[in-house]
């Protein structure tokens, strides 16, 4: 059996709150995306992940605004003050959509 997981489970602390969802695998394409040189530096990035990680996320318990009201995956995504939440979850997904790498890592030529 391999060690593919369909989805897992993402939780962030952020200004005292709890940021929690689940990630499915990311497609090939956007995994090429994300790792590609046109996102050497933050803004490139950002661009990005504005884009992919709302379409991985699923069962998102977000941040709340100061009016107490939920603040959506996507709005989250695109608004520059959650620019470090978009970036860890999207490290996360980078992280989760890869083997794991190591001695018990079997290569494809086994």
């Amino acid at each position: 059996m391999s060690g593919y997981v369909r989805s897992s489970d993402f939780e962030i602390e952020f200004e005292g709150e709890k940021i929690k969802g689940k990630l499915k695998q990311l497609s090939l394409p956007d995994l090429l995306l994300m790792e590609g040189n046109d996102v050497a530096d933050d803004n490139a990035a950002a661009r990005v992940l504005s884009g992919i990680v709302p379409q991985y996320v699923t069962d998102f318990v977000g941040p709340t605004a100061n009016d107490g009201s939920a603040v959506p995956l996507e709005e989250m995504c695109s608004t520059a003050y959650f620019l470090e939440v978009t970036m860890d979850i999207g490290r996360k997904l980078l992280k989760n959509s890869r083997p794991p790498r190591g001695p018990s890592s079997q290569s494809a030529s086994s």
